[in-house]
């Protein structure tokens, strides 16, 4: 499943999205995983961008929230995510919540962190 999910996502960022390292299981019946998004290419689609807009080889807010989507689609009933603070996604009216990621003085949320 998390493979056909990457390949799917792929269709929309071309090609640019893989696995910073490869799913890792974290529970007994092999119903959960750990993974992280990372971009082959960080001047192209999905590839964050820092305050400053450097260019990041981490996946963006985008990527990630459409990965969620995806994995929903297939059939998922629990996702958690814990970048900043535990965020527990059991539908996908639950994907898409936006936070800073920047300061009180400088603010930027995860959904600025990028170029989609």
């Amino acid at each position: 499943m998390l493979s056909d999910a990457l390949f799917e996502l792929n269709i929309k960022y071309n090609g640019n999205i893989e696995w910073k390292k490869d799913p890792e299981k974290v529970s007994v019946k092999n119903r959960g995983f750990r993974i992280s998004l990372k971009v082959k290419d960080s001047s192209g689609i999905g590839a964050r961008r820092s305050r400053n807009g450097h260019k990041m080889i981490s996946a963006c807010f985008h990527a990630h929230g459409d990965l969620f989507d995806i994995l929903f689609n297939y059939g998922a009933n629990r996702i958690v995510t814990e970048y900043h603070g535990r965020n527990d996604m059991k539908s996908k009216e639950d994907n898409w919540k936006d936070s800073n990621i920047g300061s009180r003085y400088f603010a930027l949320y995860h959904s600025e962190a990028c170029d989609c």
